[in-house]
Parts: structure tokens; sequence; C-alpha cells
């Protein structure tokens, strides 16, 4: 509640799985976002981060992620 700034980055393949309801994730988001607070919201086209797997963590590229940044 104290963030200055909200920055917002859900994945393309998110937006492609809404089918025709392609606004629903974002406007969720807004709606849960306290009123007047500045943001930017934007698709990102993949996020590459670290998954566990047999050889422990790597850096992998996949198409999952929503990412919320807030700023004081």
């Amino acid at each position: 509640p104290d963030a200055a700034l909200m920055l917002r980055y859900s994945c393309g393949g998110r937006f492609i799985t809404l089918g025709l309801d392609t606004t629903a994730e974002m406007d969720h988001a807004t709606a849960v976002v306290p009123e007047g607070m500045n943001f930017c919201a934007s698709y990102a086209a993949g996020e590459i981060c670290p998954v566990s797997g047999a050889g422990g963590l790597a850096n992998r590229y996949h198409n999952s992620s929503f990412i919320v940044c807030a700023l004081r």
C-alpha cells in the first residue's frame, strides 16, 4: 500500500490461454491495486529464471510468469 509505482508484466503465453477474454488477467490485477496508485502493465515474451532439475538449479526459458514489482 505504500508503493509509489507498480510494474506488472504478464507472459505472452498466459495472454494466449485467455482466449477471447484477453483482458481478464490485467482487469483483475487492476481491480486489486489501491485506488490512485501509479502502474505500468505490459506483456512480456517469456522469462528466464532458475528452475529446479535433476542436476540442481538451471536457468530456463518459460512462458508462465506474472511478475509484479512495487517501488517505494
